[in-house]
């Protein structure tokens, strides 16, 4: 049995999930939560923790799901975490991919795709929605990291790649280069290319994989 603790700042949707993971014989859901904060009220007390919680990204009554990930990760590490939102952008996939957690799904996903991901996930495996395929990725960098390797990059484009597995926009990482946006464009096309990946979750994947970040 996986015991699940939920967390969301909506009370339908919090309901609703609970009532999808009720219906699977696999899963027990033993907490709901709307805010962050209780989320760790609850870790602190309870000492029978779950094995994985499902929470919501964006809580503006509450801590941020990026900062409780960041704090649970810290305090309570063998709590496996999964992020469950509407929110499909690339940045948002990088941090919370670099802040370990183990899944994510969007609310418009299928009732059988979030079983997935749960049993995926306790199972000691990552699963990152239908969007990217981690386990395949995963096995492609590993097959390339003898030839395609970090010292292939410049001092430069490696300060590039690391703010690349940031939340920062490119426009951000620009000023902050103090380049124009047509010059880090053209960097992180050679960045890609060295590395041998497409994507700049793909970029943010391989340097956590390689220990850079």
């Amino acid at each position: 049995m996986i015991n699940v603790l939920l967390c969301d700042d909506h009370a339908l949707v919090l309901e609703g999930i609970g009532n999808i993971l009720d219906s699977f014989e696999e899963i027990n859901v033993i907490q709901k939560t709307s805010t962050g904060v209780a989320v760790l009220q609850y870790l602190d007390i309870h000492p029978q923790h779950p094995d994985i919680i499902l929470f919501d990204v964006r809580m503006p009554n509450s801590i941020s799901g990026f900062e409780l990930a960041t704090r649970i990760k810290l305090t309570f590490p063998k709590i496996k975490l999964i992020a469950c939102t509407g929110l499909n952008d690339e940045e948002v996939m990088i941090e919370l991919y670099a802040k370990g957690v183990e899944g994510f799904v969007s609310k418009s996903s299928l009732s059988s795709e979030l079983k997935i991901a749960i049993l995926t996930v306790a199972s000691g495996e990552r699963y990152f929605s239908g969007l990217y395929d981690v386990e395949n990725l995963g096995l492609e960098l590993a097959r390339h990291k003898k030839t395609k390797t970090i010292s292939n990059l410049t001092q430069h484009e490696l300060t590039i790649a690391k703010l690349m597995t940031t939340n920062l926009t490119y426009k951000q990482i620009a000023d902050k280069m103090k380049i124009t946006p047509n010059s880090l464009d053209n960097i992180r096309v050679k960045i890609c290319q060295k590395l041998d990946v497409q994507t700049r979750v793909e970029v943010a994947m391989y340097l956590t994989m390689m220990g850079v970040v």
